[in-house]
């Protein structure tokens, strides 16, 4: 990390308050990840305009050292050394008395300039107001930060209550976090804490009673009251059809260590459940093994089943042992389905995105 940066992440930090903290080690991870993007943002202005300034060349000379034209009606002087022809009559002198003005009705011998109606002053776009970014927040609550805001682009700017209500559904065995779609995200980004408290509990309840099949539907439904902005509304007819976009969480945008589609229906690469340790070989399986010894108590050999040593062994080498890097850097006690976990890492180098930029 460059001094600079450093410098202002430790300022940041200093500057929050850790009475309430829960995890101090997310809430200073979450502070660098937003001191890189307040830098980010003061660093995308441009340069600064020069210190001097410059002056338009001034213009040529309007007739070109040649004497100016006549005035209007008249005819040129003769050359130097001719005699006048016979229509030339000399300018009148300054004490000269202005001539008569034209009859009424008469044309003007000055035609009036054109003049051409100014163009319509087209209205400026409304401004994009600016969300705030709950990262700190959520993190100081105890949200699972690394695994929420790899579901999408929005979950940054979900207030952290909200977020945390999210979590315990999710811990307590309902997967709406995991199926949420894009304009689902960004409803929760428009309503006030409370407000999207109250929506995502009754789209949970729904859910845990199976009175819904469409969550994204129901939720944008539910929220309509409460949105301040403009989120996606579903089409019409589209209330209990099948899942959104978040259905396919695990693949397409919805990574994210809440799970993946493949390994929640025990999809393709194996079963879920049955171990396969003995799978991998060379270094690969020794730092598992390491893993192991290192999370031996909430760790087990049965974490790693064959759909997510199938999935390990698809990455190349490098790429899977960053993947057990990863596990092994995160605190797994409040982690509830380990496997599911593993798994929204791996999905994740599978998009090509390494671990998070913080």
């Amino acid at each position: 990390m460059e001094p600079s940066l450093a410098l202002r992440v430790i300022e940041n930090f200093e500057g929050k308050d850790l009475e309430d903290a829960r995890n101090i080690n997310a809430l200073f991870m979450a502070t660098i990840k937003i001191t890189k993007e307040q830098i980010a943002r003061e660093r995308s202005y441009g340069m600064p305009p020069p210190a001097h300034g410059y002056r338009d060349p001034l213009p040529p000379p309007h007739h070109h050292g040649m004497n100016p034209p006549p005035p209007h009606g008249m005819n040129p002087p003769p050359p130097y050394g001719m005699n006048p022809p016979p229509s030339y009559s000399p300018p009148p002198p300054y004490s000269a008395p202005p001539p008569p003005p034209p009859p009424y009705g008469a044309p003007s011998p000055y035609a009036p300039p054109m003049m051409h109606a100014p163009p319509p002053i087209a209205a400026a776009p409304a401004p994009t107001p600016m969300r705030r970014n709950y990262g700190s927040e959520q993190a100081a609550l105890g949200v699972r930060i690394d695994e929420l805001h790899n579901l999408s682009s929005h979950a940054p700017f979900v207030p952290g209550a909200v977020a945390m209500t999210l979590q315990r559904a999710w811990d307590s065995g309902n997967r709406l976090v995991s199926l949420l779609d894009e304009g689902s995200w960004k409803a929760l980004t428009e309503m006030e804490s409370q407000h999207g408290q109250q929506v995502v509990n009754e789209v949970v309840e729904a859910m845990n009673n199976q009175q819904i099949r469409n969550c994204n539907a129901f939720l944008i439904s539910v929220a309509k009251k409460f949105l301040t902005g403009s989120a996606s509304t579903p089409a019409a007819g589209s209330y209990g059809g099948s899942s959104g976009a978040g259905g396919n969480y695990g693949g397409g945008s919805s990574g994210g260590s809440y799970g993946s589609a493949s390994y929640a229906s025990g999809g393709a690469g194996g079963q879920k459940g049955v171990p396969a340790l003995n799978r991998l070989h060379g270094v690969l399986g020794q730092r598992a093994q390491d893993l192991l010894v290192q999370h031996s108590h909430v760790l087990r050999d049965s974490h790693f089943d064959e759909v997510v040593v199938s999935q390990l062994q698809k990455l190349p080498e490098h790429e899977a042992l960053e993947v057990l890097a990863e596990v092994g850097r995160h605190e797994l006690v409040g982690v509830k389905n380990i496997p599911a976990y593993i798994m929204g890492i791996i999905n994740r180098y599978k998009r090509g995105v390494s671990r998070p930029s913080y």
